[in-house]
């Protein structure tokens, strides 16, 4: 693909600008390029950083005072670029070292190690203004180490990562585009035998940032190519398969998600992590039996997972919604196999949804659902023995009704030694300014309590919502695999 590339204005020359020759020009040696390699000379022993930059710029005015005489020395341009570099004027360095190359590409291997040490003192005071949070001074920084070096992905990388963070994604794509490619040439091929980790791991932050602000600035078919030719290259990247299905479902094109999705759900070697994402995406996708077999196998994994076993209950209800809608629509009524499969529909909900009733109490959506696997179990029972689901569905919809307050959008986020648990309280029926206490436990994959924290929360007005958090700390070593709460009061 092909795009306009765009980079920071740099500071002139000055007094270099006009035509340049033809044919290459043969460095000479004057008094100008003498007395500017003297400076360089005394700069690099001078004792003091002021004393250097002295030098280097009496370096830099001899230099101009040269070229004004005569533009066509390239060795000239040469030394004034390494006089800009030990300055940190970057850019400036930059076009001093084009113009003595566009006059002599001899110079470019001889040159090469110039530019590479202009890009590293460049790239980490990008770094190191980034740390600091001046986000202006590292975009500059990280622009001129891309001008003076263009073989070195990095910079072009964190220009990317940076614009894309402030909503500039139309700046950013031609960086990670830029970084891409240098990745594929044989400049990529030397830094990848030099560190294959890092290399790798960057290569895939440029594949997956790239994709991600094409998908924001509407550009989704142009982020379905990136992620497919990732996937060329790693077809065993559940995260790339997941980001693709749902930049696919965004195109509305559900058919290749579910080929894209079915065909990893395939794997037995996945993690319940990546079974949850094929099941959220196969879910989006309508792919209501295969979602809730990815459900499952994510379960198996992780039994304590909230959200995979809420999305579980989903998908199951999912399925025997649409199997009634077809009787509906026939006209008809469940009956033999049909009823059976309804039966087998409702009671496994009903077994999801009591367990999640467990970790989620004040859920109204698990209330909802379970009530639904009551009523729908009731009306399939045979004549005479359906009042005690009858009453179950009552008692559920009276829980529901009589909910103070409910508990939405909890997240789990480990952090080394430390869990924190959020979420939000909604006031449905409480007053204002009244205080309640969710008790938080965390667990391992076994069920195993790791930790257990409360959290005091005070209810918002009437029908609105607050946040809430509490960080838990976790024995060194323990895997946290789940959350659970209670209302103490």
């Amino acid at each position: 693909m092909s795009r306009v590339r765009t980079i920071l204005a740099l500071v002139a020359l000055g007094t270099v600008a006009g035509a340049l020759p033809a044919s290459a020009q043969k460095p000479s040696d004057n008094r100008f390029t003498r007395g500017v390699a003297l400076y360089l000379s005394q700069a690099a022993q001078a004792a003091t950083p002021a004393d250097k930059d002295r030098l280097y710029e009496q370096g830099v005015e001899l230099a101009q005072e040269g070229l004004a005489e005569n533009q066509s020395n390239p060795k000239l341009y040469m030394l004034l670029g390494r006089a800009y570099a030990a300055l940190s004027r970057t850019g400036e360095a930059a076009d001093a070292w084009d113009r003595a190359l566009e006059l002599y590409p001899e110079y470019e291997e001889e040159l090469a190690r110039d530019r590479q040490n202009a890009w590293i003192r460049s790239y980490n005071a990008g770094v190191t203004a980034a740390q600091q949070g001046d986000m202006e001074a590292a975009e500059e920084h990280y622009a001129q180490a891309d001008r003076v070096f263009g073989d070195r992905p990095e910079a072009k990388l964190n220009l990317g990562t940076l614009m894309a963070s402030q909503g500039r994604d139309e700046e950013a794509i031609p960086y990670f585009e830029s970084a891409l490619e240098v990745m594929d040439s044989e400049a990529g091929e030397r830094l990848k035998e030099l560190d294959e980790e890092a290399f790798e791991t960057n290569r895939r932050t440029a594949v997956f940032n790239l994709a991600q602000v094409l998908a924001r600035a509407g550009m989704e078919e142009e982020a379905v190519e990136a992620y497919r030719a990732h996937l060329e290259n790693s077809p065993e990247d559940m995260t790339a398969i997941g980001n693709l299905g749902v930049v696919l479902s965004q195109l509305g094109r559900t058919d290749e998600v579910a080929e894209l999705y079915g065909a990893a759900l395939d794997r037995d070697d996945l993690e319940a992590d990546d079974y949850f994402r094929l099941g959220v995406g196969l879910f989006a996708a309508e792919r209501y039996e295969e979602a809730h077999t990815a459900f499952a196998k994510s379960l198996e994994r992780n039994p304590h997972s909230r959200d995979a076993r809420y999305n579980m209950a989903n998908s199951i209800y999912a399925q025997a919604r649409s199997l009634e809608d077809g009787l509906v629509e026939a006209g008809e009524s469940p009956e033999g196999e049909t009823r059976e499969k309804l039966v087998g529909y409702y009671t496994e909900l009903r077994e999801h949804t009591s367990r999640l009733r467990e970790i989620d109490p004040n859920h109204e959506g698990i209330l909802a659902l379970s009530a639904q696997a009551a009523r729908s179990l009731s009306d399939l029972a045979p004549s005479g023995s359906a009042d005690a689901g009858r009453q179950t569905t009552a008692d559920l919809l009276q829980a529901r009704q009589d909910l103070v307050f409910a508990v939405d959008d909890v997240d789990m986020v480990l952090d080394d030694d430390f869990v924190t648990v959020s979420g939000t309280v909604t006031n449905l029926a409480g007053a204002g300014g009244d205080p309640v206490t969710l008790r938080l436990t965390v667990v391992d994959e076994e069920g195993v309590e790791l930790a257990t924290e409360d959290v005091a929360v005070t209810l918002p007005a009437a029908d609105a919502s607050t946040e809430w958090e509490v960080e838990l700390r976790v024995a060194e070593g323990a895997a946290p695999a789940g959350w659970r709460y209670e209302v103490v009061n």
